[in-house]
């Protein structure tokens, strides 16, 4: 996770802001005593002694004295605290400003990683010699050749220079951005990873100066985003004074631990984060609604120069099996069922005194039959290069563009709508006019090829059923064919007309 500040921390262990409650409740209650008044009602009483005049007086005063100083610590405490996140700040942002990227270098190829470090580093030594550089010399050398095998999303912060969210996923993992937006003071990054089930991954960086109602919108936002198989994770700067954990389970402590347990629960989420990541604080947090697709979680130190811990997990790709509904046939010709026929006829004489029993006569025989009928036609798989037909180069092209969009429509449904539907209409009325060119091609290539055409989509039984017409069962082909024709000419003609034989 990235280096953050928190909040509740403190190097110099003042006092927590329930202390600040306190002192505030101090002064109020001193401030609230009206010392001149009960002090004239003293004057005035006679029975009230001497002396109890004079303490009254002195404990007004120090009392009085007492809420001042405790309203200029508070207001010390309030102004060191800003000066030391602006000075934490300027650290941070003085080590960005003094990183330095070489390209161009040849890498170390020596066995040993150790090795190859030192000989990395005197590399950019050498560099940093030619240069005349007298200070700043570097504190780490990092060699940058992984970014080659990963494509990178990043979602920097807009208020200031670096920081923000980036997520590093290797080149062979198929995945679109769905969103990488700044916004309620915190960055977020959205996307989903293609597969068979749909994974969703939500990176977030929630700031320590979030306030309550830049807080309760993100978790707005972030609930409107989560699916099935969604994992968010990230920096959400939640220290002790926000939230308490138990066993993974949240317990409120303010106002922004409330907003944060009533998105937990709504989104039916589940923390298997494995540790604090920052002292004894949960800065840092993993969560999901698929808790089986995480696993072997641990903290492990922090990366480089971070003050968080690392959270290391394995993540679980959960895919659906595919049923192989695959299409078999038999292709027969003249040859290969003459060489069927021969077989069967030479063994039926041989295989049938084998056996006693019908039974078994019968299952022998069935048995010899497939055993054949395997060997002369094996069973062939119809493939999909076989169902696809052969359009032309325009024509694939544009059903190529059309599941392109149907990827992006996903995405932007009201930016791709209206493409998406012309270039669907567009391969309808294409594809029509291919099976029909094929067809007419087909028909015209001589007089008889329209009897071979129309005889390949004829049924085998032909015949007419039985007709029930006046009152009478028609069985007689001849007779179904008369009714026919005088039902056709009464309906269709338009000369009053009897039908002769």
């Amino acid at each position: 996770m990235a280096k953050r500040n928190s909040s509740d921390f403190s190097p110099l262990n003042f006092a927590t802001n329930s202390s600040n409650e306190k002192r505030s409740k101090i002064v109020e209650q001193i401030n609230s005593l009206n010392f001149d008044k009960i002090s004239t009602e003293m004057e005035a009483d006679k029975t009230t002694p001497a002396w109890a005049k004079l303490l009254l007086g002195q404990m007004g005063s120090l009392l009085k004295i007492a809420a001042e100083l405790l309203t200029e610590q508070t207001t010390t405490y309030g102004n060191f605290e800003l000066h030391l996140k602006q000075q934490q700040q300027q650290i941070e942002e003085n080590e960005r400003q003094h990183c330095l990227v070489i390209t161009g270098l040849e890498e170390s190829n020596k066995q040993e990683a150790i090795a190859r470090a030192k000989e990395d580093q005197e590399k950019v030594l050498e560099v940093i010699n030619m240069c005349k550089v007298d200070i700043g010399l570097p504190t780490a050398v990092f060699r940058m050749d992984i970014l080659e095998k990963f494509n990178i999303v990043l979602c920097n912060r807009t208020n200031r220079r670096g920081g923000g969210c980036a997520l590093l996923i290797r080149k062979e993992i198929k995945f679109f951005t769905k969103h990488a937006i700044s916004k309620f003071n915190s960055e977020i990054i959205h996307l989903q990873i293609q597969n068979a089930k749909c994974i969703n991954f939500i990176l977030i960086y929630r700031p320590p100066n979030t306030n309550i109602t830049q807080t309760k919108k993100l978790f707005k936002y972030i609930e409107s985003l989560i699916s099935f198989n969604c994992i968010i994770l990230g920096d959400f700067n939640f220290g002790n004074k926000d939230l308490n954990w138990v066993n993974n389970i949240p317990y409120s402590k303010n106002n922004i631990g409330d907003i944060f347990l009533n998105f937990f629960n709504i989104s039916n989420l589940t923390s298997i984060t494995s540790g604090p990541t920052r002292n004894d604080a949960y800065l840092d947090l993993l969560l999901t609604n698929k808790p089986e697709l995480i696993h072997n979680i641990y903290n492990d130190g922090s990366l480089f120069d971070s003050d968080h811990e690392a959270l290391l997990f394995d993540f679980v790709f959960p895919r659906i099996k595919k049923e192989n509904r695959s299409v078999k046939y038999r292709q027969y010709t003249k040859t290969n069922t003459h060489l069927l026929n021969i077989t069967l006829s030479s063994i039926i004489s041989a295989i049938s005194p084998q056996n006693f029993y019908l039974e078994d006569k019968y299952n022998c025989f069935i048995n010899n039959i497939q055993l054949f009928l395997n060997l002369f036609i094996p069973e062939k798989i119809i493939t999909r290069k076989d169902l696809t037909h052969d359009y032309p180069t325009h024509l694939k092209a544009s059903i190529k563009k059309k599941a392109e969009l149907y990827r992006l429509l996903k995405i932007d449904k009201l930016k791709y709508k209206e493409i998406y539907d012309s270039i669907t209409l567009h391969i309808k009325i294409q594809t029509r006019n291919f099976h029909a060119k094929r067809q007419n091609a087909y028909i015209t290539k001589n007089k008889n090829a329209i009897y071979k055409y129309i005889n390949r989509f004829k049924f085998i039984n032909n015949e007419i059923p039985v007709l029930y017409h006046n009152n009478k069962f028609i069985t007689n082909a001849y007779d179904k064919a008369e009714i026919f024709a005088n039902i056709f000419l009464e309906n269709f003609s338009n000369i009053n007309m009897q039908y002769n034989n």
